[in-house]
């Protein structure tokens, strides 16, 4: 009752003072502004929660979409990296923005190095063939498709095949362009084979034919011939003459064995041999008849030694004895025919190679050397700088030792020999049969 009627009193005042409306009137405004204030808190906390939850799931989105980039990423660089195929990516001014591994071998050129770098700068242009693979390598409207390409790499001589395809945005607008450098070194080696295959073929053939056309008669001039150098000497001029006949018909016939042997399909009857002992096995035999033989001395007498050297490795290879022995004689007495003085051979064995399962083995020797245009024709049938040779020793070597599945190859400087590096590769038997039983045939032949 009290606190009524003390305010009873108050607002008696408060309205005979007559600022009890605007007090109220107040109030009222400010309650007012503070629910409005209070309602557009609440909104504006709604809208900051749906805009969090909007920006969470776009966050989430974006984090997705760039963990899928990254693994497209990687995945394309594994991609890069793993082709054989050099990759350069450049810009419509042919400055260079990427490229793989295989680009970077074949050019040279470290991969944080290139970028900014003009392709035509990487791409050395003095090691393109062909103007249009100059020109591609500098002009951008210019788009090699199937152009081959040859470098020099370490004096290997490869050819790449260069294709390029343009980039293109979404308005069909080109901002750059991918090259392409594909190692076809391997299918040139094979298709070079092959067309010396078919011409090998092709002349086989023919002189096969041809040899068979000359021997026939050739045996009736040798018959005659060998009748009147059988007269007796005293009061006889043809003698003479017939002694350079049959000395010409001899050459003639050893050159249309030569001719069969060559064109002749080997068969070979393979046979696991230890290499080391075979090889020093025909030097030896070479060098017992070397100086008693006329085909074993060279233009000015005596050919000279040939000596032999191996690892203690046990190298076991699958060959036909008397087959690959003539190869090696072959290799051996063109040295020596080729020399104006006696020349020293050496045969030497290396240690096998694992990683392609082969043996290489060198036969060297201190001659003259040969001429560099000389040594790419020397395996060319009837090619030859003797004056008396046939030209099928070399081919014939080379022809042998590639039916054993080997290779051949030669090195040679003027002045300062020549070696010639054969490999073979190595035989899967674990057991050989006696030096003795294996040695029997090959001591018959010689």
């Amino acid at each position: 009752m009290v606190a009524v009627i003390g305010e009873a009193e108050v607002g008696a005042e408060v309205s005979a003072s007559g600022e009890t409306g605007d007090f109220v009137d107040s109030y009222r405004a400010f309650t007012n502004v503070l629910n409005r204030l209070r309602r557009q808190y609440l909104d504006l906390k709604g809208e900051s929660q749906r805009q969090a939850t909007a920006l969470a799931e776009a966050n989430e989105s974006l984090q997705a979409l760039t963990r899928r980039n990254h693994a497209a990423m990687e995945f394309l660089n594994s991609v890069l990296c793993s082709v054989s195929t050099g990759i350069i990516v450049v810009d419509k001014d042919r400055r260079i923005t990427h490229l793989n591994p295989a680009a970077e071998s074949l050019f040279g050129v470290a991969v944080e190095d290139a970028p900014g770098r003009l392709l035509q700068d990487v791409v050395r242009l003095d090691s393109l063939s062909g103007s249009s693979a100059r020109r591609a390598a500098v002009d951008s409207a210019v788009s090699p498709r199937g152009v081959e390409v040859t470098f020099t790499d370490n004096d290997v001589e490869k050819t790449y095949l260069w294709s390029s395809a343009p980039l293109l945005n979404k308005h069909d607008e080109s901002f750059g362009s991918v090259e392409a450098f594909q190692d076809i070194t391997e299918t040139k080696l094979m298709e070079r084979k092959l067309t010396r295959m078919e011409s090998l073929a092709a002349i086989g053939e023919m002189a096969a034919t041809v040899a068979h056309q000359v021997r026939n008669p050739l045996v009736s001039v040798k018959g005659f011939a060998s009748l009147i150098s059988a007269q007796p000497a005293k009061g006889s001029k043809n003698k003479a003459h017939a002694e350079l006949i049959l000395k010409g018909v001899n050459n003639l016939e050893r050159v249309i064995d030569a001719l069969l042997r060559f064109s002749r399909t080997e068969s070979l009857s393979l046979r696991p041999t230890n290499l080391n002992r075979y090889l020093r096995k025909i030097v030896r035999q070479y060098n017992e008849r070397s100086g008693k033989d006329d085909n074993l001395t060279g233009p000015t007498g005596p050919t000279g030694t040939v000596s032999f050297s191996a690892s203690d490795d046990k190298l076991v290879v699958d060959i036909d004895q008397l087959v690959f022995r003539e190869a090696i004689v072959n290799i051996l007495r063109n040295a020596h025919e080729a020399a104006s003085e006696p020349v020293t051979c050496h045969v030497v064995v290396g240690n096998r190679e694992p990683q392609v399962e082969t043996v290489c083995f060198e036969i060297r020797d201190n001659g003259p050397g040969i001429q560099p245009d000389v040594r790419r024709d020397i395996f060319r049938p009837f090619f030859t700088t003797k004056a008396s040779g046939s030209g099928l020793g070399l081919p014939l070597s080379r022809k042998l030792i590639n039916a054993h599945g080997g290779e051949i190859a030669v090195e040679s400087a003027p002045g300062r020999g020549t070696t010639f590096r054969i490999r073979l590769p190595l035989s899967a038997a674990t057991s050989l049969p006696s030096e003795r039983q294996s040695m029997d045939t090959l001591e018959q032949s010689l």
